[in-house]
């Protein structure tokens, strides 16, 4: 990431919480993304963003919901020109949220897991309007 974008792309996290009881459900966040990846977006402002919610809760439309509003905060209130979000081939549910909330796949890449597993990934890229 360029110098200039890089103490805008701390990496941030937060915890989703089921209103109702307060119980952690699932996260969401930004941080740096591979500019070896995409080059394409090396002259713009851009952040990933990552997320993951429990299965219990999975239809219930929650996801898109908080992906949207922390979209709208990035782009209008910190600027960003370029959201990128990737998901593991196969996993639609992670796929239908990106797509529900305007982002487009680009480019499929190989990647290492935390745990070491090599998996194919599919990146998606959002710009502001």
């Amino acid at each position: 990431m360029p110098q200039k974008f890089l103490e805008r792309a701390k990496p941030i996290s937060t915890a989703l919480r089921e209103a109702s009881c307060g119980k952690v459900i699932g996260s969401l966040g930004f941080h740096g993304y591979s500019e070896a990846e995409l080059p394409q977006l090396a002259s713009l402002k851009a952040v990933e963003i990552g997320f993951a919610l429990s299965k219990n809760f999975w239809g219930m439309g929650l996801m898109p919901e908080a992906l949207a509003a922390v979209i709208g905060h990035l782009f209008d209130s910190l600027g960003y020109e370029a959201l990128v979000c990737g998901y593991f081939e196969g996993n639609v549910r992670s796929q239908r949220v990106q797509e529900k909330c305007g982002f487009s796949r680009i480019k499929r890449v190989s990647c290492t897991t935390k745990l070491g597993e090599i998996k194919e990934e599919w990146l998606s890229v959002i710009y502001r309007k």
